[in-house]
């Protein structure tokens, strides 16, 4: 009985995931799942040092880890305050503008 909820619990989140997922993907893109995915990863990180470290040495935060979450929320600082892209048709429609 004990496995059984397991797999139903363990299933039911699975379906949460998937779920959140794909809703995330359409309204922020892939662009924005990996920016969700790069502050997931830091806050494990960093959770997991700040909860293991006194049970588990190697949970604790140590320099690779430290960069590991400066690369993290670096790039995604920068992805948020980066301004727009320029779109090559963009740059194509201007010039045609300039010819007429």
């Amino acid at each position: 009985a004990e496995a059984a909820a397991w797999y139903l619990a363990n299933t039911a989140l699975y379906i949460a995931h998937n779920t959140f997922f794909l809703e995330t993907t359409r309204s922020a893109g892939s662009l924005g799942n990996g920016l969700v995915n790069a502050v997931r990863s830091a806050t494990v990180v960093l959770s997991g040092a700040a909860i293991f470290c006194p049970t588990l040495p190697n949970m604790c935060l140590d320099a690779q880890k430290g960069v590991t979450v400066a690369l993290l929320v670096a790039g995604g600082v920068i992805y948020t305050f980066a301004p727009p892209a320029i779109q090559l048709d963009d740059v194509k429609a201007e010039k045609e503008k300039k010819k007429q």
